[in-house]
C-alpha cells in the first residue's frame, strides 16, 4: 500500500524543488489575488482564514472563502508559491495542515497542482450547507461519524474519545488534538454540544445526520462489562414514583448540598455517612444501561428500569433536583413483594454483589430480562377451580354487586374465607393473579388518616415531606390508568375508625359520587395542589370478622357505601369433595369431620351468650397443602387442640367446663 496515498509530500516535495522558496516568498508577500468585487487579501491571509477558522475552528465561512481563492488562483504560481512560503517558513506545520485539507478531500493534489474537488466547489458556490463539507471529511479520514457514534446516549469527554480511537479503531493518536479538530468540526455543525465540564453530546442534528452514515465498524469491540444493579428508594414512601414512572426519570433528595457533581470527594458533602454516599453513587458510580429496583419501605418494589443517561441537577424542580433519565419497564404501583425478604433501609445501594437479592428482585418484578410479567388470566370460574365453596349463583351475586357499588364487605364467623375470597374477587376485577394492581392493608385501632391517605413523614436531610398513604397512591394509579380497574382489600375493617381514617373521602366513595365534579381538596395538602377523587375504576373490598365483641359493629357512614356479603362454614358436598380429592383427607373421615364439626356449630348457634356469628368456619379444617396419607387423624387432632379449642375458650371464657366439653366431643373416640 503507498504511503502517500493522496500525493501530498510528493506534491510539496515538487514544490521545493521548482520554486526558490526564500526568493518567491518575498516576492509574493504583498502579492494580491486576481479581481475581485470586493478588497481582496494577501495570500498570508488568505491561508490564515482557513488555518485559523476551519482546520483550527471549525468555521464554515472560512472554509468557503479559502474555495473561492483556490479555484481562482493560478495554480502555477499563488496556490504553489503559497505552498512554499508555508514549507519555509513552518515546514511541519504546513504538512500537517495541509496533509489534513488533502486527506480530509477538501483539496486535491493533481499533477503538481492543488485543487478543490467538485462537490466542495458546487458546495462554496451554492447555499452552502453544514453535512457537505462534515460528509465529504467522512468519507476520507477516520473517526468522524464514528466519533458521533461513540457519544452515545451519554455524552464523552475527548480523553475518553481518544482512548475509544486508539483501542478500537486503532489510530495511534498520542494527544486529544485529534479529537479536538474533529469535534471543533462538528461543533460548528451543530452536530455536538459540550456541557461544563467538558462532556461533548450528540445533538438531534446529529444524531439525524448519523443515521445517514455509513460507518467503519471498529476493529475491536469493547469486552461486556457485567450488569450492574442498584436498589433505590424514590422519596419517603415511593412518592416519587409516579411521576418518575410518567417523566422517566429518577431522583434523589438532598437538594441542600447542591449539584453533587461540585465535590471532588465523598468526604466533602456534608451529610451523614449513608447519605452522602448515596449522593456520591449517584453522581459518580451508577452509570447508563445499570438497572435500578426502586422500593417501596423495606419489603417490595414498585418497578424496574434501565439508567439513561449522565447526572443532572436540575434547578427548576422544588425539591429533588439530582436527576437521571431511566426508561423504566414495569410498575406495580402498590408494591409487590420480594421473596422474604427485609431490604436495606439506605436510600441507595449497589446490589450487584448479592446475587440472590438481585434474582429475588427479578422475580418479584416477573422478570429475568427486560421483560415485565404476564400473569395468567383469572375469572369466576378460576375462583371456584381454586377451591371456593359458594355456589356459582352466590359468588356471581357477590361479584356483580362489586361491579356495581364499588365497595363490597364480606362479613362472617371466623374461618370462613373472608381474606381468601376477598383477594380473588380481586384477581377476578382485574382479570388475572397478579398484585400489579391490587393493593391490602389491614386496618387496626392506632392506623390514622395520615398512614391511609396522605401525612407528614420524615424525609432524606431531616425534613418533613407530604406522604401518599395506600389509598391514595390508588387512587393516583386508577386515574393514571382510567381504562382498567384497581383493587383496594382492607382486612379487618371494623378494627378502626372508618370514619376517621378515610376523612373527607369517605363520601366520595359512593359510586355516584366518582366525578372530577365532587373532587374535594385534602386535609394536608401543599399550595396549588389539586383536588381529588375516588375515580370510578378504583373498587374497595373489606372483611370483616363479625364475631369479634371487643369491636362495635362498623358506623352508619360506612355501611351507607358498601355492599355487604355474609359468608358462612361451608361443610357441605363441596367442601367433601375439595379435602378427599384433592387435600388427601380420607373420604369417610373427611365426613366424620362434617359431622362433629355440624355439631359443634349447632352448639354454638343455640348458646345464649354465643349465636350463629360465632360458629366455626371450614378454613379450620381445610388443609393449605396435601397431607400425607394416613395422617388425617392426627392432622385434625392438632386442628383441635392448637386452634380450635383455644377459640372455644375464648368463646366460653367464663366457662371453662363447657369450652372444655365442647372440644372434647370433637375428639371423643378419635
Amino acid at each position: 500500500m503507498p504511503q502517500d496515498p493522496d500525493g501530498v509530500e510528493g506534491f510539496l516535495s515538487t514544490v521545493l524543488v521548482l520554486v526558490d522558496a526564500r526568493d518567491e516568498a518575498d516576492a509574493l508577500a504583498n502579492e494580491q489575488v486576481g479581481p475581485q468585487p470586493n478588497p481582496v487579501l494577501p495570500i498570508g491571509s488568505r491561508y490564515n482564514q482557513i488555518r485559523d477558522g476551519f482546520v483550527r475552528d471549525g468555521n464554515f465561512d472560512a472554509l468557503r472563502s479559502f474555495v473561492d481563492w483556490i479555484g481562482s488562483a493560478k495554480p502555477e504560481s499563488e496556490a504553489t508559491s503559497w505552498v512554499a512560503k508555508r514549507l519555509q517558513r513552518q515546514p511541519a506545520t504546513a504538512r500537517q495542515e495541509i496533509g489534513c485539507l488533502a486527506k480530509g478531500g477538501i483539496l486535491l493534489v493533481d499533477g503538481g497542482q492543488i485543487r478543490c474537488p467538485e462537490e466542495i466547489v458546487n458546495w462554496a458556490a451554492n447555499e452552502p450547507d453544514v453535512e457537505t463539507p462534515i460528509r465529504v471529511i467522512h468519507g476520507r479520514i477516520k473517526f468522524i461519524g464514528e466519533l458521533l457514534a461513540a457519544l452515545g446516549a451519554d455524552g464523552r469527554t475527548t480523553t475518553e474519545l481518544l482512548s475509544i480511537a486508539r483501542e478500537r479503531f486503532g489510530l495511534l493518536w498520542t494527544s486529544a488534538r485529534q479529537v479536538e479538530a474533529r469535534l471543533e468540526w462538528l461543533a460548528a455543525a451543530d452536530f455536538v454540544v459540550a456541557d461544563e465540564r467538558g462532556t461533548y453530546r450528540i445533538t438531534r442534528d446529529g444524531s439525524r445526520f448519523l443515521d445517514r452514515l455509513e460507518l467503519q465498524p471498529p476493529l475491536s469491540q469493547p469486552a461486556p462489562a457485567e450488569q450492574r444493579y442498584w436498589l433505590m428508594a424514590l422519596g419517603p414512601g415511593a412518592s416519587y414514583w409516579d411521576e418518575c414512572y410518567r417523566k422517566g426519570i429518577a431522583c434523589l433528595g438532598w437538594d441542600e448540598v447542591g449539584d453533587i457533581g461540585q465535590y471532588a470527594r465523598r468526604e466533602d458533602i456534608r451529610l451523614g455517612r449513608n447519605d452522602s454516599l448515596a449522593c456520591w453513587q449517584f453522581c459518580h458510580d451508577m452509570e447508563p444501561d445499570d438497572i435500578i429496583f426502586a422500593k417501596l419501605g423495606t419489603t417490595r418494589v414498585v418497578g424496574h428500569g434501565t439508567v439513561a443517561s449522565g447526572y443532572r441537577f436540575d434547578t427548576s424542580r422544588e425539591s429533588y433536583r439530582n436527576l437521571r433519565d431511566v426508561v423504566w419497564h414495569s410498575t406495580f404501583p402498590y408494591g409487590v413483594r420480594v421473596g422474604d425478604r427485609s431490604l436495606v433501609v439506605k436510600t441507595l445501594t449497589a446490589v450487584t454483589a448479592y446475587p440472590d437479592l438481585v434474582r429475588d428482585l427479578k422475580e418479584a418484578v416477573g422478570i429475568l430480562t427486560k421483560e415485565p410479567r404476564v400473569a395468567p388470566a383469572y375469572s369466576l370460574d378460576s375462583i371456584l377451580d381454586d377451591g371456593c365453596f359458594l355456589g356459582r349463583p352466590e359468588l356471581e351475586k357477590c361479584y356483580t354487586r362489586l361491579r356495581s357499588k364499588k365497595n363490597l364487605v364480606l362479613q362472617g364467623p371466623p374461618g370462613t374465607g373472608k381474606t381468601w375470597l376477598a383477594k380473588r374477587l380481586a384477581y377476578a376485577l382485574v382479570g388475572s393473579r397478579t398484585r400489579e394492581r391490587i393493593a391490602a392493608i389491614q386496618f387496626h385501632p392506632t392506623l390514622s388518616y395520615e398512614d391511609f391517605v396522605i401525612g407528614w413523614r420524615p424525609s432524606e436531610g431531616g425534613k418533613l415531606a407530604l406522604t401518599p398513604g395506600v389509598f391514595l397512591r390508588a387512587i393516583e394509579a386508577a386515574e393514571e390508568h382510567p381504562d382498567v380497574p384497581y383493587v383496594l382489600v382492607i382486612e379487618e375493617i371494623n378494627r378502626g375508625n372508618p370514619a376517621q381514617i378515610f376523612g373527607e373521602l369517605i363520601t366520595l366513595l359512593e359510586a355516584d359520587k366518582r366525578t372530577e365534579e365532587e373532587a374535594v381538596e385534602l386535609a394536608y395538602s401543599e399550595e396549588g395542589a389539586r383536588l381529588v377523587h375516588v375515580p370510578h375504576n378504583l373498587y374497595v373490598i373489606g372483611t370483616m370478622n363479625i364475631a369479634d365483641r371487643s369491636l362495635a359493629l362498623v358506623d352508619l357512614a360506612l355501611r351507607r357505601r358498601f355492599a355487604f356479603a355474609t359468608l358462612e362454614p361451608r361443610l357441605g358436598d363441596a367442601w367433601h369433595r375439595w379435602v378427599s380429592e384433592k387435600m388427601g383427607i380420607d373420604a369417610q373421615l373427611a365426613r366424620e369431620i362434617q359431622r362433629r364439626m355440624a355439631t359443634l356449630n349447632e352448639t354454638i348457634a343455640k348458646a345464649p351468650e354465643l349465636g350463629e356469628q360465632f360458629r366455626v368456619g371450614h378454613s379450620y379444617v381445610t388443609p393449605s397443602t396435601p397431607l400425607e396419607a394416613a395422617t388425617t387423624k392426627a392432622w385434625f387432632r392438632d386442628v383441635v387442640e392448637t386452634e380450635i379449642g383455644p377459640l372455644l375458650e375464648e368463646y366460653w371464657f367464663d366457662d371453662a367446663d363447657q369450652a372444655r366439653r365442647a372440644r372434647d366431643e370433637l375428639l371423643k373416640d378419635w
